[in-house]
């Protein structure tokens, strides 16, 4: 049996539905550490489909309780996709234009709790680049003249080197390297201009630009975001109101009587466990 690179990248696509830590940290993991998670997911699939391949050479899946447990579990799995549908196609029906979004935005970012965590808040950190040298020396000569002109751009054109903006940076940039994290995160005086020597050994002229406070991001880099809260408040209430129209237009009423009587058998069982419990503990 083959196991195709889709079913592979499928794989990996539900281990992060099922583990958003791991979804958020995965791109930021080196060759080195991606191989042998990939190994293990390979190593599973392939024990997957040993098993699936016997089962079906032993007929074990023809039984009567093999087929009428996958009858049950396909019955789940269309009812969960009807509805994931239904919730979407909804959730399409909820126009939500950029100034209703911007409003919003406006009068509750300091009073709703799903805007007051990233995106919408920002976190402080220092503004930095960096200039990827070839060896120590390079970076101690590109050092010295970022130092005497206080220009890393003049300094680096000088040396045909590539200056690169890292945005801003703090202890939770994840997507830097460490020793370079590390270090640009406690800058305090600026510009400054260090050599730094990052995790894999390669050296970089650092500079340290300024340091940004946190805040409130700006309703246009946030505006996506934004509408999917508001999405999120209207869509219960939506939802609701379109269920209710669905059952009046199918007649569907819920049997009260049969949640009672299945409410009294079950209070009965509990008083006959009980009562078992009691002459049990007598006769002790």
């Amino acid at each position: 049996p083959v196991i195709t690179a889709e079913e592979f990248d499928q794989s990996i696509e539900l281990l992060a539905q099922a583990q958003p830590a791991f979804a958020q940290v995965l791109p930021f993991m080196s060759p080195e550490q991606q191989e042998p998670i990939y190994l293990q997911i390979a190593e599973t699939l392939a024990a997957e489909r040993v098993m699936q391949e016997a089962v079906k050479r032993s007929g074990a899946d023809k039984t009567k309780e093999y087929q009428e447990n996958a009858r049950r579990i396909h019955e789940s799995v269309d009812r969960d996709l009807a509805v994931r549908t239904f919730q979407n196609e909804l959730a399409k029906e909820i126009v939500i234009s950029d100034d209703e979004a911007r409003e919003f935005y406006d009068a509750n970012k300091d009073k709703n709790q799903m805007l007051k965590r990233p995106p919408f808040v920002t976190q402080g950190g220092v503004v930095a680049r960096i200039v990827p040298c070839a060896n120590e020396k390079e970076a101690n000569d590109l050092l010295q003249a970022a130092l005497k002109t206080k220009n890393l751009d003049a300094a680096a054109g000088s040396l045909n080197k590539e200056v690169v903006d890292l945005g801003i940076v703090n202890t939770q940039s994840f997507s830097v390297d460490n020793a370079l994290r590390a270090k640009i995160s406690v800058m305090k005086k600026f510009p400054a201009f260090e050599v730094v020597r990052d995790s894999a050994g390669e050296f970089f002229v650092v500079e340290g630009v300024r340091r940004e406070e946190s805040g409130m991001a700006p309703f246009d880099v946030v505006r996506d975001r934004v509408k999917e809260v508001m999405l999120g408040e209207r869509f219960n209430d939506a939802l609701l109101k379109k269920l209710e129209e669905l059952k009046r237009e199918y007649n569907v009423t819920v049997n009260k009587d049969f949640i009672a009587k299945k409410v009294n058998r079950s209070a009965g069982a509990a008083e006959k466990a009980e009562s078992g419990e009691a002459v049990e503990d007598a006769a002790r």
